[in-house]
């Protein structure tokens, strides 16, 4: 090899070491924000990013805030939760050395089930947004109701409503009824205390729910007045209302 051969050979080898260094070394820098839906920050909320064998977390600031740096180039999957919200998942393209900057609005978390205090039946009764006797008309469809950051799970029924105790207006006598965390059977009545979800669906999550059976109600109170479980709906419901007219 002459001289030449060997002076470019080896400009070429000490060009690759220092690219390769270069690259080797050089590292990245993710950094972001995790909010709610309308914007707020949310502290406290474990932010994950991983990459081959990488696997870093790091927990957001009072202001939302996070930031991962010396990371090695590569293409991350960067995951926020939060307990209450929905986990959200973003893809980063990091394949070189240089800061990356990333944000996160975490949506609520879906409700299928919901702790209630129970302060007495006037009580539930002022704080049902509706009170309805119902007969389920159909087998329902698995649904996720989601509007302003209010997401419901659970299975949407058809119900036709035999007879209001408190309720808002309604076009018609058949509405939308979502059993939160569960389903009904085609046929059964109840008697429901329920919430109106911004779609306009009637949310049951099983906290005050009484079935009613060959015309007679299993009443698992002992605060309704004359009602005991067995008793006839027409006088459940007579009791209700009387309740319901005290009450306002």
């Amino acid at each position: 090899m002459n001289r030449a051969s060997m002076l470019a050979t080896a400009v070429a080898v000490a060009v690759a070491v220092a690219a390769y260094a270069q690259t080797s070394t050089g590292t990245v820098r993710v950094a972001g924000r995790v909010v709610d839906r309308d914007g707020a920050p949310l502290g406290g909320a474990l932010v994950r990013a991983t990459a081959n064998a990488a696997d870093r977390e790091v927990v957001t600031d009072p202001d939302g805030g996070f930031v991962f740096t010396d990371l090695a180039p590569a293409t991350y999957t960067v995951t926020a939760t939060r307990t209450g919200f929905q986990s959200a998942t973003r893809s980063v393209a990091a394949s070189v050395a240089g800061a990356v900057s990333i944000d996160f609005r975490l949506d609520a978390a879906c409700l299928s089930t919901i702790r209630v205090n129970d302060w007495g039946l006037p009580t539930n009764i002022a704080a049902a947004d509706a009170i309805l006797y119902v007969r389920i008309t159909d087998a329902g469809r698995p649904t996720r109701l989601m509007s302003s950051g209010y997401c419901v799970e659970g299975q949407e029924h058809r119900a036709t409503v035999v007879a209001a105790i408190k309720s808002p207006a309604l076009r018609s006598d058949v509405i939308r009824l979502v059993r939160a965390g569960g389903r009904y059977n085609t046929g059964d009545e109840y008697i429901l205390f329920l919430h109106v979800h911004p779609s306009g669906a009637f949310i049951d999550f099983r906290d005050h729910a009484f079935q009613v059976e060959q015309g007679r109600v299993r009443w698992t109170r002992s605060d309704l007045p004359g009602v005991t479980d067995g008793s006839p709906v027409r006088q459940v419901l007579e009791g209700l209302r009387n309740t319901l007219s005290m009450i306002r």
